[in-house]
């Protein structure tokens, strides 16, 4: 009968080879894909290593603000020219009066506390198109998108305004001053380096008339040569 009918189930080579590294295989394909799992995360983290590291190397540590690095590499981009127009710019040279006085007084500490207020105060004036960066000390830049004189001078006085109102620190007020100087892009001309060293110029003037003031490069505080440290403006890539 057919019930009764012998059936041959021939043992095919393959079959034996597949139960027989087939455990091995899926143990292989297993770390591979653990493994693969493993790099992408290293690889994550490098490249988030990496973009913090870029990202501190074009900062001021203590306030977070850009600093002289990131500030040359946008100034760059912003007095470019573009579509056969001039760029237009105002460079606030920033300095504050009477900070040594806080220092040696108070302490470093609260030293370094008006600074953040600085900073702080300093990222309320600026819009998304404006950069504030600190070179140091208690040197500061603002750079705006404009070269309307009356504008410009209405917006520095209120910055100085702003900065000289008391800074407190553990409960102690701290008064500090400011003094700015102002170049104008594209009047004092496009060159980035010689800006800045223009700006500076007119801060020297703020400073020897007084301090607490706003002044305007003029031609007659002799900054047409520019110091070797304004010299070269690096590109960063921003």
């Amino acid at each position: 009968t057919m019930s009764d009918a012998l059936v041959w189930d021939p043992i095919l080579p393959g079959d034996e080879i597949i139960k027989a590294i087939g455990p091995g295989l899926v143990l292989v394909f297993a770390a591979y894909l653990v493994l693969t799992a493993v790099v992408l995360l290293f690889a994550r983290r490098a490249v988030r290593l990496i973009s913090d590291s870029e990202e501190k190397a074009l900062h001021d540590p203590l306030t977070g603000l850009p600093n002289r690095l990131l500030l040359l590499d946008r100034m760059k981009h912003l007095l470019a020219a573009k579509r056969g127009e001039e760029a237009r710019a105002a460079v606030f040279y920033l300095d504050l009066d009477g900070f040594k006085d806080v220092n040696d007084s108070a302490g470093h500490a609260a030293g370094d506390a008006v600074l953040v207020g600085v900073a702080r105060r300093l990222r309320e004036f600026c819009r998304a198109e404006d950069t504030v960066a600190r070179l140091g000390g208690d040197e500061f830049v603002m750079v705006i998108p404009m070269d309307d004189r009356q504008i410009v001078e209405a917006r520095a006085e209120a910055v100085l305004a702003a900065l000289s109102s008391p800074y407190h620190y553990n409960g102690r007020p701290l008064v500090v001053g400011i003094s700015i100087g102002i170049a104008l892009a594209p009047e004092h001309g496009l060159n980035v380096a010689a800006l800045l060293h223009k700006a500076d110029a007119a801060l020297y003037a703020a400073k020897q008339s007084g301090k607490g003031r706003v002044r305007f490069y003029r031609k007659s505080m002799h900054a047409e040569t520019v110091p070797s440290d304004w010299a070269i403006v690096p590109a960063v890539g921003i």
